[in-house]
């Protein structure tokens, strides 16, 4: 009898198993629309706001007027993000927010399903790969992103699918998919400018010069390369800007040059070693920059030489953003090589921030009122946040708060998120010794595929949070489900040494 027990638990467990292997497609389209529904009856909404806020998001005004000349003239940013509100503006008018919203929707179930399906390949983990997708699909991050018009949720679940296709490419030769991986690569590219060319094009010569089939990985690669290529020609002949974005050299004097006190940026200024914009705040107005470059002359193209949008928000589009990018590179480097304390210190606190719930940020506080409890559930639990257990963060105005958390730095970050980014270090890590010791055995599929994953993780890693600050756990959300695959793949290894 207590054999029989115990066959009947083995076989029910089994039964468990191999209907969850089986049917784990149907599984996480049941739990990712049920999530929605049952956020949409708490009284989520689309947050309109970001699209007359937002510094990357041109005015309606352009958009919905001229869309094709708003696109071609846009300097400040990679164009493909204003390029999809422009086409749903056109489409659907100033009421595209719900339309919008399915179509993020939609572009997070896709990839989810790619996310379950590549770490199930990575690890042999069916049952782990569900619940690590499902869990992420559920997440407040997730559910709120997807409500917010901001590129970091379409740019995720781009990247992730870019991934699932470039193993199905790598490992089983379909071309097909290896054209899908990089039209995924190139769209992101084009849409965050955190990902810079030079990533894509040395990703393309990792997966050329370690894949078994060359010819192949070109033709994939040639017409997305070309693409960016083509945009980044555009942006250099235009506006002599080098890359898709004319704020790079913005974002780094940010990181480098504004920690440097006041008085020894006025010393340095007189001293001819830093430009004189170094004595303006960050990302100042065109007219503080007109004032010390003086007038420039106009272009007729109202996207670069009015100073504020029709909407009344700062134009930081205007012409002057690609004339001071020399300027801000000399203070950049002169801040640098005098106070690089400074420097340190700033990207101590983008880690900071980057191993924060990323629903600590602006625009969220409506929606994330609504979902309050499991918020802080998922962070206590899932993010692994002490400050949570004590209420839910202040506004993000620094107005007065209704709750008494506390402010203490270390009760704010989540520790299983600075375990995961821990993981993803060690994985990163494991990868590039694998490839540089065992370069003989890197022709197999597997370990190709695990070095591009390892470049995109340590150059994305990299650049979130050595050119920005306050802002890396909104850049975290890009990198979230990639980083949950390289943590587990990590730990896979225990039981499967040879795995990849």
């Amino acid at each position: 009898m207590i054999w029989q027990q115990r066959s009947t638990t083995a076989l029910s467990k089994h039964s468990i198993h191999s209907f969850i292997v089986l049917n784990w497609w149907a599984i996480i389209v049941f739990i990712f629309i049920a999530g929605r529904v049952l956020s949409i009856s708490f009284g989520i909404s689309f947050a309109k706001d970001s699209l007359l806020e937002s510094w990357a998001i041109l005015d309606p005004a352009y958009l919905t007027n001229n869309l094709w000349r708003s696109i071609y003239y846009l300097h400040s940013q990679p164009p493909l993000f204003n390029l999809i509100i422009g086409l749903f503006l056109q489409v659907f008018g100033i009421e595209f927010f719900n339309p919008i919203w399915v179509f993020f929707g939609l572009l997070g179930l896709l990839g989810a399903l790619a996310l379950c399906s590549l770490i199930r390949q990575m690890t042999g983990w069916p049952v782990v790969s569900l619940v690590v997708t499902c869990i992420l699909i559920i997440s407040p991050t997730m559910i709120l992103y997807e409500a917010v018009l901001y590129y970091e949720y379409p740019v995720c679940w781009i990247l992730v699918l870019g991934f699932w296709a470039l193993h199905r490419f790598l490992v089983e030769r379909r071309t097909a998919a290896g054209f899908w991986a990089f039209a995924c690569f190139a769209a992101v590219v084009l849409m965050r400018a955190a990902f810079h060319p030079v990533w894509l094009l040395v990703l393309s010569a990792i997966a050329l010069s370690l894949g078994r089939d060359r010819r192949k990985t070109a033709w994939a690669a040639a017409l997305p390369v070309l693409m960016v290529l083509a945009v980044c020609l555009k942006n250099y002949v235009e506006f002599d800007v080098v890359g898709l974005s004319s704020w790079g050299p913005l974002n780094l004097a940010k990181m480098t040059a504004d920690p440097l006190p006041l008085s020894l940026r006025e010393q340095l200024v007189r001293d001819g070693r830093m430009a004189p914009e170094a004595l303006l705040r960050s990302f100042p107005r065109p007219e503080a920059l007109l004032e010390i470059k003086g007038p420039v002359s106009l272009t007729g193209v109202p996207e670069l030489d009015d100073v504020r949008e029709p909407c009344g928000k700062i134009n930081f589009n205007h012409i002057i953003y690609t004339k001071v990018g020399p300027d801000y590179l000399k203070n950049a480097q002169a801040g640098l090589l005098t106070y690089p304390q400074g420097f340190i210190r700033r990207l101590g606190i983008s880690l900071y921030y980057f191993n924060k719930p990323p629903t600590e940020y602006k625009g969220f506080e409506q929606n994330r009122d609504l979902i309050t409890l499991w918020d802080r559930i998922y962070d206590v639990v899932i993010e692994g946040q002490p400050a949570a257990l004590w209420g839910p963060p202040p506004p993000y105005d620094g107005s007065p708060s209704a709750t008494y958390r506390p402010t203490h730095p270390l009760l704010q970050v989540g520790y299983v998120d600075l375990t995961i980014f821990a993981l993803t270090c060690a994985a990163i890590a494991k990868i590039l010794v694998r490839t540089v010791r065992r370069r003989a055995e890197m022709r197999g599929g597997d370990r190709v595929f695990l070095a591009c994953l390892a470049w995109t993780l340590l150059f994305a890693m990299v650049i979130v949070n050595s050119l920005d600050t306050w802002e890396n756990n909104r850049a975290r959300v890009m990198l979230v489900p990639l980083m949950w695959a390289s943590a587990l793949w990590l730990a896979s290894l225990r039981t499967a040494p040879e795995r990849c």
